[in-house]
């Protein structure tokens, strides 16, 4: 079987995933910035993508693993330019960082694939834009940052996929037992 590149991630609680998206796509109307990271969900990932032939088998463990944790509060989001991007950082990481070792953990463990660099210095993050223009960042950069203070934010769904296969999508509250 073919490797396939695959991926879990949290999705931003859907009041704050609006606001933040509202808020980029006008701060955009005028600097044609790519709207790559605004199209796809706001979404936090959990590992580094990682290549697999085994999808089938760490499917089902994974997404265990990742509803235990039932919701995840990240507290306030500030903005952050770090190198050609401009992303969202959380007041609250602990509980993406534990699950994020935990995922490694559960990956290198039973499936022998290794912590890549990324991993080893994990920061928890949304990108929103990303460019080679130091000066449209800059720009992007000084508009946003004024707009964007979103409080008690939330990962509330999780998805799991590839690239050849649909992604998965599934609540992260705990179910009552």
């Amino acid at each position: 079987m073919k490797k396939e590149l695959m991926w879990a991630c949290g999705l931003l609680d859907e009041v704050s995933l609006k606001k933040i998206r509202d808020i980029c796509v006008k701060a955009n109307s005028d600097m044609e910035l790519s709207t790559r990271f605004l199209d796809f969900p706001f979404h936090v990932s959990y590992k580094r993508s990682f290549y697999t032939d085994e999808y089938e088998k760490i499917f089902p463990g994974l997404k265990e693993l990742i509803k235990e944790e039932g919701r995840i509060a990240c507290g306030s989001v500030y903005l952050q330019r770090i190198g050609d991007m401009i992303w969202l950082r959380f007041e609250k990481e602990d509980g993406l960082k534990a699950l994020h070792e935990k995922a490694d953990h559960y990956l290198g463990k039973g499936y022998g694939i290794e912590i890549d660099p990324f991993d080893k210095t994990y920061v928890p993050h949304v990108t929103l834009f990303r460019d080679g223009s130091e000066e449209k960042l800059d720009q992007m950069y000084e508009k946003l940052e004024s707009q964007i203070c979103v409080r008690d934010t939330w990962i509330e769904r999780s998805f799991i996929g590839t690239k050849n296969r649909e992604n998965i999508f599934f609540d992260m509250k705990r179910e009552d037992k």
